[in-house]
């Protein structure tokens, strides 16, 4: 990582400082640090002092052809460029060049991604694995299933690979923790790929020239020019080389000659400084790169040593040929470990000091170092189906051997979920590590020789009680356990009995870029909290369609149409499916009665419009236009809209016209609050955001995430559901208030 200064900076109690070569300049207490990218641009001082060796003029007419030279593998290699590209690796020493294929291409990943094609046989019957030894670089799968190419696809860690036929990615200085990497793969099938874009004097001991099948290597990393946007591949075997070119070629129709033949006079300079007479040790590169990186990796080490939060990696001397002398690793990026207890999550932590990082998870390892990417909830391996979802940083999983009802196992580890929310209010790690007996006597009732038994919390709670960490266990199950009733006891007694049912709705909506709506609806949940005495008997009346045409009544501007209805395992199913009557046995206390869908055409409530503007690379501007589109007597409340942003953005400036809106680092969002939102009122936001100057080689495209628009308006549902009546009636004829209420909340993308 590079780091230019975050000082005045406290984290959990302790201030951390580091201090750049440029000297100090004070970061406020609001300033949000970005080392989540890397940006070369520590050696933008070396090449300022070389004045005008590194430019070039190139003529008008000297770059219009496609071709460079038509006799190479490679066509539209600039032959300078692979002279320079020969002469500086045969004067660092670092690898073979001659008698090699030199493969130029638009930076390191468009080589990359043309090694796994070319090494891909076009035949085979399944997608060759590409594995990386953990910690790898955080790209790597990404890049690789980034095409959705069906020739090869990412398989994960090499070293828990056991397949026989994969292209094995060594990265070597590796990104991130800085070692020295070899093949961990040995199969007659493997193929490899060595990534040596760090394989330079500044970064590492030069111990011998590396003479592998191919090399990557990136200018970015050997001079600091990351915006030249270029790399070259060292490829032995000339079938290969031919493939990656036609790669390429389909992909960019060749590589930018102008680039190149600036590249080539970039690298003329740095050989020269070696090989040609000079006065001046400073026009050396590698060695000014080794003198500031020393430097930043000493204050690096200060800092880690006063605050003790963290842990650094620790690299054995080794003898470099290229200076002849004993000399150790200076990485241009640090892997950090966090040693503090409690932290588990690295880059969660120091986000909440808006310093952002990017933790272990993206490189394939445990969170403590800097979330798990996505993956399907369902995963088959050798016979075993693997069911899992996740709940804040807690991952909840059940497994099978058989074909069981993966629906089914995915709703029983929800219902885990809301009895151990229940027990502990929220569900977190230390909460488990705290009541750990508590968790293994819930599980224990709450599934039985792989079969689902009791899962609702409240019955639950009548033999396994729970008082700080002490735990009591009855010794039989309350009765209702082996009732018909199983989620509600007998006995229960208020001396005021009430009902509350409220309807609680929200919008989905797909808006293309003219502004009209492709997609809507509307999903819907009525949440009720009984409390009741006795066992009463409910039934809810609502405006549904197929009810009310049953009984001859009209249903023009007042009935819907519900779809994808979930109950509660109170309500009777027999009897809605017969007459659509909802007549249930409520729980004591809080839940949901029933879940529905709406596919239907909504005008949105509150209008959202946002537009971007890319100033520049360094630069972004977001506007975003809200505008309530019901009646003024309504007035929305609790209103917040949430505007994504780039992940990397940085030195927010936000202004509004109502309201106030801050940015959200840990969202990648720009949250705007407003309290009270009348109708007919339309307001504005203006944002500017700082961007990293020069795009990081892994970076992607931005993600097209949704605008997420909540707010509140009571006594409000937009698909038009009415509550028609609600009858509680039980046996000792006692009467019961009811208050129904239409809460409408509104998520808009």
């Amino acid at each position: 990582m590079v780091v230019e200064q975050v000082k005045g900076v406290k984290v959990a109690g302790q201030d951390i400082s580091v201090s750049s070569t440029s000297g100090s300049k004070p970061v406020s207490k609001d300033s949000i640090i970005n080392l989540d990218h890397g940006d070369p641009t520590m050696f933008e001082s070396f090449w300022r002092t070389m004045g005008g060796q590194g430019t070039v003029v190139i003529p008008g007419w000297q770059t219009m052809s496609y071709f460079s030279d038509v006799t190479n593998v490679c066509w539209f290699l600039e032959p300078d460029f692979a002279l320079q590209i020969r002469r500086l690796h045969n004067l660092v020493g670092n690898a073979v060049a001659d008698d090699r294929h030199i493969i130029v291409g638009t930076g390191s990943t468009q080589l990359f991604q043309a090694a796994l094609y070319a090494l891909s046989p076009s035949d085979a019957t399944e997608p060759m694995s590409v594995v990386s030894a953990v910690p790898y670089y955080s790209s790597y799968s990404a890049v690789t299933d980034y095409l959705r190419s069906g020739l090869f696809k990412w398989a994960g860690d090499a070293s828990a690979f056991t397949g026989d036929s994969y292209i094995e990615i060594i990265c070597s200085p590796n990104n991130p923790d800085g070692y020295i990497k070899h093949p961990v793969l040995n199969s007659k099938k493997g193929k490899m790929v060595h990534d040596l874009a760090y394989y330079w004097p500044q970064y590492t001991a030069i111990t011998g020239p590396a003479d592998n099948d191919i090399m990557l290597f990136t200018v970015s990393k050997s001079t600091g020019h990351a915006g030249t946007r270029l790399g070259w591949a060292l490829v032995k075997d000339r079938e290969v080389a031919k493939r990656m070119t036609k790669f390429i070629e389909l992909n960019t129709i060749g590589v930018s000659k102008d680039s190149q033949v600036r590249a080539a006079q970039i690298l003329k300079v740095v050989s020269d400084g070696y090989e040609l007479p000079v006065t001046d040790p400073a026009a050396r590169l590698f060695d000014y790169g080794r003198r500031i990186l020393g430097y930043r990796w000493e204050r690096l080490r200060e800092v880690a040593k006063t605050t003790g939060m963290f842990s650094l990696p620790e690299y054995e001397s080794d003898h470099c040929n290229f200076i002849g002398q004993q000399t150790s690793a200076n990485p241009a990026f640090a892997w950090l470990k966090c040693e503090r207890d409690g932290i588990e999550d690295c880059e969660n932590y120091l986000k909440s000091y808006k310093i952002l990082t990017r933790s272990g998870k993206h490189f394939g390892v445990e969170a403590k170092y800097g979330d798990p990417e996505t993956q399907d909830p369902v995963v088959y391996d050798k016979g075993v189906s693997y069911m899992f979802i996740q709940h804040n940083n807690v991952f909840l999983m059940t497994a099978s051997r058989q074909n069981c009802n993966a629906a089914s196992l995915l709703s029983f580890l929800h219902r885990v979920v809301d009895v151990l929310k229940h027990y502990f209010e929220e569900l977190e790690e230390e909460s488990l590590r705290d009541n750990f007996v508590v968790v293994y006597e819930l599980l224990d009732e709450m599934m039985d020789y792989g079969y689902p038994q009791y899962t609702e919390a409240r019955i639950l709670s009548e033999f396994i009680k729970t008082d700080a960490y002490r735990m009591e266990v009855t010794q039989r199950p309350p009765m209702a356990v082996t009732n018909a009733v199983s989620w509600r006891s007998e006995g229960i007694r208020y001396k005021k009995n009430e009902v509350f049912l409220d309807v609680v709705e929200s919008v989905n909506i797909l808006v293309n870029s003219n502004g009209q709506i492709i997609r809507s609806d509307v999903v819907g949940a009525l949440k009720m909290r009984t409390y009741l005495s006795g066992m009463p008997e409910c039934k809810l009346g609502l405006n549904d369609r197929v009810l009310l045409e049953a009984q001859g009544r009209a249903t023009k501007g007042k009935a819907i149409d519900l779809e994808d209805i979930k109950f509660h395992q109170c309500v009777r199913l027999a009897r809605f499916e017969n007459d659509r009557t909802i007549s249930f046995i409520p729980p004591d206390g809080a839940f949901d009665l029933m879940n529905y869908r709406l596919t239907t055409q909504v005008k949105p409530l509150i209008w959202v419009e946002a537009q971007i503007e890319r100033h520049s690379k360094s630069r972004i501007e977001i506007m975003v236009k809200a505008k309530s589109q019901f009646k003024e007597r309504s007035t929305a409340t609790s209103v917040e809209i949430e505007i994504p942003i780039p992940a990397d953005a940085i030195n927010p400036i936000v202004r509004t016209s109502m309201g106030s809106a801050a940015y959200a680092p840990e969202k990648d969002a720009l949250i705007w609050k407003i309290k009270s939102f009348p109708g007919g009122k339309e307001y504005l936001s203006r944002a500017e955001f700082g961007l990293p100057s020069v795009p990081s080689e892994d970076s992607m495209p931005d993600k097209k995430a949704p605008i997420r628009v909540k707010f509140e308006i009571p006594y409000f549902t937009i698909s038009g559901i009415q509550v028609r009546y609600l009858k509680i009636i039980e046996k000792s004829g006692y009467d019961a208030s009811s208050v129904a209420q239409q809460l409408f909340v509104m998520a808009q993308a």
